[in-house]
C-alpha cells in the first residue's frame, strides 16, 4: 500500500513506513510509532512499535497501534497520512487512552484528637 505526494511515495509494509523518491529509498522505519508515558512513580517510559493495522480509504492511509503500559493502561495511536493536491503530504496523529489504570487511593489518616481537646 502506498500514498504519493509529488515525486515522493510513502510505502507501508509490515507495519513500517518507507519514503521513496525516483526508486531510491530515502527513509525507512520499521517502528514508526513512539510514545513516552510518565508512570505513577514519575518515571518516563519510552516505547516504540510498528503499526498493528493499516487501512486505506478515499486517498488516505491510516496506521494504528495500541500500547499497553506496565501497569495495564492502554494507549491507542492513530496516524493519518493524506496527500493534498498531489504535491504535499499531511500527517496527523491522534492519541487517546482507551483504558487507564488508576492505583488505589491512599487513605488519609485523620489526626486523632484527645477528648479533652474537643
Amino acid at each position: 500500500m502506498k500514498i504519493s505526494a509529488g515525486a515522493y511515495d510513502v510505502c507501508f509494509e509490515q507495519g513500517g513506513i518507507r519514503v521513496v523518491r525516483g526508486g531510491k529509498t530515502l527513509y525507512f522505519n520499521t517502528r514508526p510509532v513512539y510514545v513516552s508515558v510518565k508512570t505513577y512513580a514519575a518515571i518516563n517510559e519510552f516505547r516504540d512499535t510498528a503499526y498493528e493495522r493499516i487501512t486505506e480509504q478515499d486517498g488516505t492511509v491510516t496506521g494504528e497501534a495500541v500500547f499497553i503500559t506496565k501497569n495495564g493502561s492502554e494507549i491507542l495511536v492513530r496516524d493519518i497520512y493524506e496527500a493534498r493536491d498531489r504535491k504535499t503530504l499531511k500527517i496527523a496523529r491522534n492519541t487517546s487512552a482507551t483504558y487507564c489504570f488508576r492505583p488505589p487511593a491512599r487513605r488519609r489518616r485523620l489526626p486523632i484528637r484527645h477528648p479533652r481537646c474537643l
